[in-house]
């Protein structure tokens, strides 16, 4: 709870909307989750990467990074088969953080902004 408090601190002090979820499942049925634009998985060991394993397995394909503890092995094979953006140890530098989220969502403005020009409606909220 604390760490998650912090991370959701950080960010929501940047000016971008957080909201938090306890499972892969729990966020699947979260009608919002399709306008999401990156997801950040904080669980220890490989609870983290299992998650976004099954997130992956529904066909959720929203940027994702994920927080280990310093040294914590995560499989690289695994995380390269989850498209997993980063891997960012603890303790965390927010500033590593909110740089990468701050890309993603410029990323998908400079997306919708061209799906626009080009007369398709955005698929995703920036």
């Amino acid at each position: 709870p604390g760490r998650l408090a912090y991370v959701r601190s950080q960010v929501a002090r940047s000016g971008m909307i957080v909201w938090t979820s306890s499972s892969a499942n729990t966020f699947c049925a979260e009608p919002r989750y399709k306008f999401t634009a990156c997801l950040v998985i904080d669980m220890p060991g490989l609870a983290g990467l299992e998650e976004l394993e099954v997130l992956r397995s529904f066909g959720i394909s929203t940027p994702t990074i994920l927080l280990a503890d310093a040294g914590e092995y995560l499989p690289a094979d695994r995380l390269q088969m989850a498209c997993t953006l980063d891997v960012l140890e603890r303790p965390l530098k927010s500033r590593r953080l909110l740089s990468w989220l701050e890309g993603i969502l410029a990323a998908l403005s400079m997306l919708v902004a061209e799906r626009e020009r080009k007369g398709h409606p955005a698929q995703r909220a920036a």
